[in-house]
């Protein structure tokens, strides 16, 4: 799974949630990180924050050697804003891009805070009882995802958990729901007294560091191909894109 060590300087970045989350690296080891909190305002800090970040590091974002950037799902607006950012860096300096799935950014940072094998459910709240999540597996050491991302209903996204646990020993797994998880409290507390298994919250923020780790994981396997094809991960239409296209179909 792991690609070759991401020479030089590497900027992460993610704004798919109320985080602002920038890191770099040189080597593939992790050199300085910022989070910073605010949904109003990434598209005014993020460029600015990028650049004191290198300086703190004595670097100058032409010296970047390439961009790994969560792009989704979450928030619509979000995505975009830092997709946009990794699109203009590596189009003009001419670096690599490497795009990671920001759910996976989410639980890789959950399970490297737990010990031993576990199963990690990240959940960013989609509204409506639904939440963007997946599963993703750490196992003997290795690291792999289970279920794709994807909007599901939480009430039948917890029955299906208990059906992949399955039962003898595999409903003994552990289980770490990681993001959102104020938001979907009933069904976590549900799901803890029906789980032979332990279940467990973390509610740490997504981590640019956890992005760039990934990257440097998964290495120039996962560049993209064509930087000004590649988009957002957003998983499902947009409300007014729902309603641009029921609109369309009525008519």
């Amino acid at each position: 799974m792991s690609g070759e060590t991401l020479k030089g300087w590497w900027l992460a970045m993610d704004t798919s949630t109320a985080s602002m989350a920038i890191a770099l690296f040189h080597d593939g080891r992790l050199v300085r990180e910022s989070l910073s909190v605010s949904e109003r305002n990434h598209s005014i800090r993020l460029v600015p924050a990028i650049r004191e970040l290198a300086a703190s590091c004595g670097i100058k974002v032409g010296e970047l050697d390439g961009v790994a950037v969560g792009h989704g799902p979450g928030s619509y607006t979000g995505i975009r804003i830092a997709v946009t950012v990794a699109k203009m860096f590596a189009w003009s300096l001419d670096l690599p891009l490497i795009a990671v799935s920001s759910l996976e950014a989410l639980a890789y940072g959950a399970a490297c805070a737990a010990e031993g094998d576990v199963w990690v459910v990240p959940l960013m709240d989609a509204r409506r009882g639904k939440a963007y999540t997946g599963l993703y597996r750490r196992s003997g050491g290795a690291w792999r995802c289970e279920t794709e991302d994807g909007v599901r209903d939480m009430e039948e996204w917890a029955e299906e958990l208990k059906e992949l646990a399955g039962g003898g020993a595999e409903s003994g797994r552990r289980i770490i729901f990681a993001g959102d998880v104020r938001n979907f409290t009933p069904i976590i507390e549900r799901l803890r007294g029906e789980w032979r298994g332990e279940v467990s919250a973390d509610e740490q923020p997504l981590s640019a560091a956890h992005v760039g780790e990934l990257a440097c994981m998964y290495g120039m396997a996962r560049a993209v191909g064509d930087v000004h094809r590649f988009g957002p991960n957003y998983t499902q239409l947009s409300e007014p894109e729902k309603k641009w296209l029921a609109r369309n179909r009525s008519n």
